[in-house]
């Protein structure tokens, strides 16, 4: 069996369709859609350890170029973010009922089983994903999302707020949680205090 063509015909005969009707726009296995400002996607991610399986997930996130700025170069400003560049990220199967890291398996290419995973999949990602997407699309609800882990992805969507002293607290609390990233993370703060003086 060959995986690559086992998902990319589950993605065919249902994610794909669903998405392009609600507007996303495909990229080999990545769908964007762009929302008030903000950009949505959808990334199927294929096991690295398939060998003769095809096994699959799929990747959420969401990208503001207003984060992104502030958080150059280590995130670029782009209207095709990757999955893994998005300021806020979740995986399928933790918006699922089970709440836990979930994967599908695609059956052989033209079997009749892969109708039926075809849907399920399809099923998830819009009963699932897609309020997840839509409730992250604003910066406030962003940082709401980002809060309960604080990095500079959390401080940036704070400071994007409008929250300058708030993101500072928290790039100190991350500074002093992760002492070898420190002198960055404060090279990062005072950048922002300086460019927040300067505007």
């Amino acid at each position: 069996m060959d995986p690559a063509k086992a998902i990319d015909e589950v993605l065919a005969l249902g994610l794909a369709g669903a998405l392009k009707r609600a507007g996303f726009k495909k990229s080999a296995r990545t769908f964007r859609r762009a929302l008030d400002g903000a950009i949505q996607v959808v990334n199927v991610q294929a096991s690295q350890s398939n060998g003769p399986a095809a096994r699959f997930t799929v990747n959420l996130g969401v990208y503001r170029a207003e984060i992104a700025a502030l958080l150059a170069p280590s995130l670029p400003l782009t209207t095709q973010p990757k999955e893994y560049q998005c300021v806020v990220r979740e995986r399928i199967g933790f918006l699922m009922p089970k709440g836990a890291d979930h994967w599908w398996e695609a059956r052989p290419h033209g079997s009749i089983d892969n109708e039926r995973l075809a849907g399920e999949v399809a099923d998830a990602v819009l009963g699932y994903g897609l309020p997840w997407l839509e409730s992250n699309v604003s910066i406030g609800a962003i940082r709401e999302t980002l809060s309960a882990h604080p990095t500079l992805v959390t401080a940036a969507a704070a400071i994007a707020a409008g929250d300058l002293h708030g993101g500072i607290e928290i790039a100190e609390t991350v500074a002093v949680a992760r002492p070898a990233a420190a002198p960055k993370v404060r090279e990062w703060i005072n950048q922002m205090l300086t460019a927040a003086a300067g505007a």
